[in-house]
């Protein structure tokens, strides 16, 4: 018999690790709003459903949309919704995730790159609640939603520019939650890439080759500028290589080894 997913989980023992679950329990125990923080692969996303996964809202829906990438009228029919005929290939009403997340928590990933607009209306939402499908006429009713949103921007860098509005980020700065990267997280990373080439060489049907000290090394000495998303991702091509008994230093992508290489030369110059 399968064992039961049992969602998302932080692995580490690191000291940042300890801070972060901290933050991530002090968060659960409100309906606050939440801004989550972290470089790009550092596993926001993870979080905010902690998050979601620890608060009375457990049981209700859990939403998320990336808003990267979306030209505003596309991200405003997924957040809100549209009615029929509202714009080219609109032929049917659809409630929007907004709508579909009420009782329950709402994830914006990536805000840092909405539009002056969309942060309008994104204000106006948080101030009432209220859903204006996109092409209606007037309001369709009012919505309970806890709002975590995340980022790998600096807002309040945004702000000083005029490229965020700042109203909008002290209404979802009210509980800060900051990702730290794994570069910081000292021997997590063995402990994830571990974790994760034993789940894939499961997957793939490969071995699991062991880690020598001089491997290791490497790992630990790498910047990990993709963090945990491009951790799992090397974990992941390693067990389709199938590298063999044992993972000997030079079989390590040459981004590794080669930046290692670089770093500890400019070290010692």
């Amino acid at each position: 018999m399968a064992a039961a997913d049992l969602g998302p989980t932080l692995i580490g023992a690191s000291s940042a690790i300890a801070t972060l679950r901290a933050e991530i329990n002090t968060a659960s125990n409100s309906d606050a709003k939440v801004l989550i923080g972290g470089e790009t692969g550092a596993g926001k996303e993870i979080v905010a459903r902690l998050i979601h996964r620890g608060g009375r809202r457990r049981h209700s829906p859990f939403v998320a949309i990336n808003c990267a990438g979306l030209p505003d009228s596309l991200l405003e029919s997924e957040l809100f919704g549209h009615v029929r005929g509202s714009f080219t290939d609109a032929y049917r009403d659809k409630p929007g995730l907004a709508t579909l997340a009420d009782k329950g928590t709402l994830f914006l990933d990536e805000l840092g790159e909405m539009s002056p607009r969309m942060q309008a209306i994104l204000l106006r939402f948080l101030e009432t609640g209220e859903i204006h499908r996109l092409g209606a006429d007037r309001i369709e009713g009012r919505v309970d939603v806890r709002i975590i949103a995340a980022t790998n921007r600096n807002l309040l860098g945004r702000v000083s520019t005029g490229d965020f509005r700042e109203d909008l980020y002290y209404r979802l700065n009210v509980v800060h939650v900051e990702v730290p990267p794994l570069r910081e997280r000292g021997d997590d990373i063995l402990l994830l890439f571990r974790h994760y080439l034993g789940q894939y060489c499961r997957s793939h049907g490969t071995e699991m080759p062991d880690l020598p000290a001089s491997t290791e090394d490497l790992l630990l000495a790498y910047r990990w500028p993709g963090n945990v998303r491009e951790l799992k991702n090397f974990a992941e091509r390693i067990a389709v290589r199938q590298a063999g008994p044992v993972l000997r230093p030079d079989m390590l992508p040459s981004e590794i080894t080669g930046s290692v290489t670089i770093a500890a030369a400019k070290k010692s110059a």
